[in-house]
């Protein structure tokens, strides 16, 4: 059997596999409908649009079912969420509010990507609604992982950052203003780019020593900031010190660097990661209907 055959709500989930059970005490009486609810999901693996979900379990109590409502502390968490960018070791802690109908409060939630751990502040999700607005905090993030997501030519480096992502979507579009990683320590940084060589040849002495340096630089601090805007467009600044043990003995400079990158991947990955959760909240809200 496939989720479709319970009810057309889950149509969109395919290749499922696992376990599930559900449970109901209903009353009716002049005032209408009333009663209680249990839905248990046990290692489930599907497909759902362009994302694909392994090892989730499930745990929800309802104690409305009109509007359905739930006690805090419901637990959903996951092995894998893919949605191009892997989520692991997911872990969330929700409750359905009886103040917002509908909607889904989110009291914490946590995942492993890309080199890094994320936790997610409590954050009132509207499944259907256009806008929401978060925070992720980031612990051991990994240098090397950052930059090759965010496919800066020629840039890699080594480390552990740590700091704050602010997030906000509105309609299809995420928004991140202000986002703030640094350096939980020293590492390294290098930065070899035929390309931006060529662009800055002739800038004089003081710009090859800074080429140089770069190539294999080793700092002593690094801040990350930078914005995501509405038309997808990321601007970010690099600022470091530190320097190259080949370069003018061991001299210490401190550069400030603005990036572009291609912020495709991030964008896809919050976009479907906000979407896949939701969704999964949602039809389980549906079916307690």
């Amino acid at each position: 059997l496939q989720p479709a055959a319970l009810s057309p709500l889950l149509a969109l989930v395919t290749e499922a596999s696992g376990a599930a059970e559900a449970g109901a005490a209903l009353a009716w009486d002049r005032d209408g409908l009333a009663g209680t609810a249990r839905l248990t999901l046990r290692g489930l693996a599907f497909s759902l649009a362009e994302a694909k979900v392994a090892g989730l379990d499930l745990d929800l109590e309802l104690d409305s079912l009109q509007p359905p409502t739930s006690p805090p502390n419901q637990r959903l968490s996951a092995d894998l969420i893919d949605v191009g960018v892997p989520l692991k070791d997911f872990a969330a802690r929700f409750r359905l509010p009886a103040d917002a109908p509908g909607q889904v409060l989110l009291e914490e939630a946590s995942f492993s990507t890309v080199g890094s751990h994320v936790t997610v502040g409590e954050t009132l999700i509207d499944p259907s609604g256009e806008r929401l607005d978060t925070q992720l905090l980031v612990e051991d993030l990994e240098v090397s992982a950052l930059f090759e997501v965010l496919a800066v030519d020629g840039l890699s480096g080594k480390g552990e950052l740590a700091g704050r992502i602010p997030v906000r979507r509105e309609g299809g579009r995420v928004i991140i203003a202000d986002a703030r990683l640094e350096a939980n320590g020293p590492g390294v940084l290098r930065f070899r780019s035929d390309a931006a060589a060529r662009a800055l040849a002739g800038g004089g002495e003081h710009v090859d020593l800074v080429i140089r340096a770069l190539e294999d630089f080793h700092y002593e601090t690094l801040v990350l900031t930078g914005n995501l805007d509405q038309g997808g467009a990321a601007r970010l600044r690099l600022e470091i010190l530190g320097n190259n043990p080949e370069v003018l003995d061991g001299y210490p400079f401190q550069l400030n660097i603005n990036l572009t990158g291609d912020s495709t991947p991030i964008l896809e990955a919050l976009r479907l990661s906000r979407s896949v959760i939701a969704d999964i909240l949602e039809r389980a809200r549906k079916l307690s209907e």
